[in-house]
């Protein structure tokens, strides 16, 4: 859907694989950006 998020300073937020999504930072301090990736099975 059409969700909008205002997540608290610090909070964390997943964005599940393949989903379309855009993402703006508001304010001037910028942001951190983590990543995860899955490992393939072995």
């Amino acid at each position: 859907g059409d969700d909008i998020m205002h997540p608290d300073i610090g909070e964390e937020i997943l964005i599940p694989a393949r989903v379309v999504h855009s993402v703006r930072t508001c304010g001037s301090s910028g942001s951190v950006w983590l990543y995860g990736y899955r490992l393939s099975a072995r």
